[in-house]
C-alpha cells in the first residue's frame, strides 16, 4: 500500500479541515514544532484504517475538539496493487464509512458501512477490536510497517500476523527447488541443535544460548519500557488536549470578565440613575409643597388686606354707632370660638395621614419580604433535589463493584500473556493435514487428542501434537511426523498460570470478560464524575452559606409576610399596589394640609376681627 494524502477535520486540535499531501512514491517527511499536530494526523490515519465507524466510548469522545460539538472525520487516499482508493470515515454523530475505487478519471463507490471497514482491514491484514479503539495487536502488517512517535521498536506480534507470516513462509519453503534450500537449512540447524532437537551445550554451544538468556532479560526490560512509553504517549496527547482546553477556557474567562465588567458598570449606572431619580422626586415634591405654601400665604395676605380695609370701615361704623359695638364683639367672640373648634376637628385628620404612610411602608416591606421568600424557597427546592440526586449517585456507586484503571490494566496484561502463550503453544505443535480420497477410519495414536475419527472423501482432517504425531490409516499406512523437542509442557503451564492469574484478578467482579469489566470501570468513572458535578452544583447554590442559614432566612421572611398579612388581610387576595398606595398617601397628606391651613386662616381672621372689635369696644 502506498499512501497518497490525508485530510483531517474536527479532530482534537484541528476543528477546521487540514489537508496533508499529495505524497510521492519515495520517502515523504512531515515536519513541524512540538504540539503542531503531527501525532494527531498519524492517529487519524490509524483510526481510519483499523477502527469501525460506529465505535463508541470515552476514548472516542476524546477525539472531539475540546469545547466544540463536532464529529471527527478523516479522508485517506492510497494505492494498493496498482489501484487507487479513497476512504472516507466519520465517527460519533451520524457515523459512516465509505470506500471508493478509481475507475477511469473518477472515484466510484466500492463499499460502505461495516463492509468498507472490513475491506480496509483485510488490505493490511488487520483484525477488528472487540470493543473500543484498536490497539497495535489489531494493526496487522502495519505492526511492522508503521511506528507511532516514540515507538520504533517492534513488540510481540498478534496471532493473526504470526499466522500470516507462517503461511507466507510455508509457501516459500514448499515450492520448487526445495532440495538445496533444505540442505542449507539443515546445515544451519546442525550448528545450533543436536539431532534430537536440543540446543548444543559445552564447548560446541553457540553464542545463541547466551544471547537467548540475554534476550529474555532484555524482553522483560523492553516490555516495561514499552509500557512506560505508551503511558507517556497517552499523557502527551492528553497534555495537548489540555493545552487546547486551557487556551479555550482562558478565552472564555476573558470574554466573561469583559461582560461582567460591562454588566457591573451598567448596574452601577442604573443604581446611580435610580438614586438621582429618587432625589429629584424629593426635590420636586419639596418645591411643590413650598410653592403651594407661598400661594397660600399670598392668598392670606390678600385676604388680610381685604379684612384690614373692612376692619377700618367697621371701625368708622363702630365709632358712628358705638351702642351696637357690644353686640358686634359678642358676635365675633362666637365666630372665633366656632373657627377654633373647627380647626381642632380638622387637626384630628393627622391620624389618617399617619395610617396612610404606615400602610405604604408596610406594603414596601411586604413586597420585598415576599420576593425574597419566593427566591429562597426555590433555592431550597433546588438544594433538596441536588442532595437527593447526590445521595442516589453515592448509593449506586457503593453498590457497583468495578475494577479501577490500575487493576483493569493488570487484567489486560494477564489476558495478553495468556493469548500470547496460546499462540506460541499453537506454533510449537506439529500440524498434520490428511485429505482422504475415500471414506475411511483414522486412528490417532499420538497427538493432543487420541481418538478414532471417520474421514470423508475429499474433506481434510487436521491433527496436532508434540513432540510427534502418529496416526494409523486402516489398511494403508501408519504416518509418523516428528519435530524438534521443545518445551510444549512449559507453554501449557504458562497458559494455565495466565488463566489462573486472570481468575484471581477478576474473582471479586463476577466475570472475566474484558469488555464487561471495561464497561464496569467506565460506569464507575461516570458515577464518580456525576457525583463531583452534583457537589459543584451544591457549592454553587450555597455560595458560601449553609443550608441552616438559608432555612433561618426563609423562616424570618415567612414570619414577616405572615405579620403583614395579619395586619392587612386584604393582601391575601393579591399583592398590594405600592405605587397606588403611595399616591393615595400623598393625596391624603396634601388634602389634610390644605384643610388645616384653611381652618387656621379662618381662625386667625376670626381672632383678628375679635381683637379689633374688642379694641374698639375698649376704646
Amino acid at each position: 500500500m502506498i499512501l497518497r494524502s490525508i485530510k483531517v477535520e474536527s479532530w482534537r486540535c484541528f476543528p477546521d479541515p487540514v489537508y496533508v499531501g499529495p505524497f510521492g512514491d519515495g520517502i515523504n517527511v512531515i515536519h513541524g514544532p512540538n504540539a503542531f499536530g503531527k501525532s494527531t494526523i498519524f492517529e487519524a490515519l490509524l483510526r481510519g484504517m483499523f477502527d469501525g465507524h460506529r465505535v463508541s466510548g470515552s476514548e472516542v469522545n476524546a477525539l472531539r475538539p475540546w469545547g466544540r460539538d463536532l464529529s471527527p472525520k478523516v479522508i485517506v487516499e492510497f494505492s494498493h496493487n496498482g489501484t487507487e482508493y479513497r476512504l472516507e470515515k466519520r465517527f460519533l454523530d451520524q457515523p459512516f464509512s465509505e470506500l471508493r475505487r478509481q475507475e477511469g478519471e473518477q472515484f466510484v463507490r466500492l463499499a460502505e458501512g461495516d463492509a468498507a471497514d472490513e475491506q480496509i482491514r483485510s488490505i493490511l491484514m488487520g483484525s477488528p477490536p472487540g470493543r473500543g479503539l484498536s490497539r497495535p495487536g489489531h494493526w496487522g502488517i502495519s505492526q511492522v510497517l508503521w511506528a507511532p512517535q516514540g515507538a520504533l521498536d517492534i513488540g510481540e506480534f498478534s496471532a493473526d500476523l504470526v499466522a500470516n507470516i507462517q503461511e507466507s513462509l510455508g509457501v516459500q519453503v514448499s515450492g520448487a527447488g526445495m532440495g538445496p534450500l533444505e540442505k542449507r537449512i539443515r546445515a544451519a540447524y546442525d550448528r545450533y541443535f543436536t539431532p534430537k532437537g536440543k540446543l548444543r551445550s559445552g564447548k560446541d554451544a553457540p553464542g545463541l544460548v547466551s544471547l537467548l538468556a540475554r534476550l529474555e532479560e532484555l524482553s522483560v526490560e523492553q516490555h516495561a519500557i514499552m509500557t512506560r512509553m505508551e503511558e507517556f504517549e497517552i499523557s502527551s496527547r492528553r497534555v495537548d488536549d489540555l493545552k487546547a482546553q486551557r487556551a479555550q477556557v482562558r478565552r472564555d474567562v476573558e470574554a466573561l470578565s469583559r461582560e461582567l465588567h460591562e454588566a457591573r458598570v451598567m448596574a452601577q449606572d442604573y443604581a446611580d440613575l435610580l438614586a438621582r431619580e429618587e432625589k429629584r422626586n424629593e426635590q420636586i415634591k419639596s418645591a411643590k409643597a413650598r410653592y403651594e405654601e407661598l400661594n397660600q400665604r399670598i392668598d392670606s395676605i390678600d385676604t388680610l388686606r381685604k379684612e384690614l380695609a373692612e376692619a377700618k370701615e367697621t371701625l368708622s361704623q363702630i365709632e358712628a354707632a358705638l351702642p351696637v359695638q357690644k353686640k358686634e364683639v359678642e358676635k365675633h367672640e362666637t365666630r372665633a370660638a366656632k373657627t377654633k373648634a373647627h380647626l381642632e376637628e380638622e387637626r384630628k385628620g393627622r391620624k389618617q395621614v399617619e395610617n396612610a404612610r404606615q400602610q405604604a411602608e408596610a406594603a414596601r416591606g411586604y413586597l420585598k419580604s415576599a420576593e425574597r421568600l419566593v427566591r429562597v424557597e426555590e433555592l431550597i427546592r433546588k438544594l433538596r433535589d441536588t442532595e437527593r440526586e447526590q445521595n442516589s449517585l453515592k448509593q449506586e456507586r457503593i453498590r457497583l463493584v468495578a475494577p479501577d484503571s490500575k487493576k483493569l490494566q493488570a487484567i489486560r496484561k494477564a489476558a495478553k500473556n495468556r493469548d500470547d502463550a496460546r499462540v506460541r503453544l499453537e506454533a510449537a505443535l506439529i500440524t498434520l493435514e490428511i485429505v482422504p480420497e475415500k471414506n475411511m477410519i483414522l486412528d490417532i495414536l499420538k497427538a493432543e487428542e487420541t481418538v478414532q475419527k471417520e474421514m470423508v472423501s475429499g474433506k481434510p482432517v487436521v491433527v496436532k501434537g508434540a513432540p510427534e504425531v502418529v496416526v494409523d490409516l486402516e489398511g494403508i499406512a501408519r504416518i509418523r511426523a516428528k519435530g524438534p523437542a521443545g518445551s510444549v509442557d512449559d507453554l501449557r503451564e504458562k497458559v494455565a498460570r495466565a488463566s489462573q492469574r486472570i481468575e484471581k484478578l477478576t474473582s471479586e467482579f463476577g466475570t472475566n470478560d474484558i469488555e464487561k469489566l471495561e464497561m464496569l470501570c467506565e460506569k464507575a468513572a461516570a458515577l464518580d464524575q456525576k457525583t463531583a458535578e452534583t457537589r459543584t452544583r451544591l457549592d454553587t447554590l450555597l455560595s458560601g452559606s449553609t443550608v441552616e442559614e438559608i432555612e433561618k432566612g426563609r423562616a424570618k421572611d415567612a414570619t414577616l409576610v405572615d405579620q403583614f398579612l395579619n395586619d392587612y388581610p386584604e393582601w391575601r387576595k393579591g399583592p398590594p399596589d405600592l405605587h397606588a398606595i403611595l399616591l393615595t398617601s400623598d393625596e391624603i397628606e396634601k388634602a389634610f394640609i390644605d384643610t388645616v391651613e384653611k381652618a387656621e386662616a379662618k381662625w386667625e381672621r376670626a381672632q383678628n376681627a375679635l381683637r379689633l372689635t374688642s379694641e374698639k369696644w375698649a376704646s
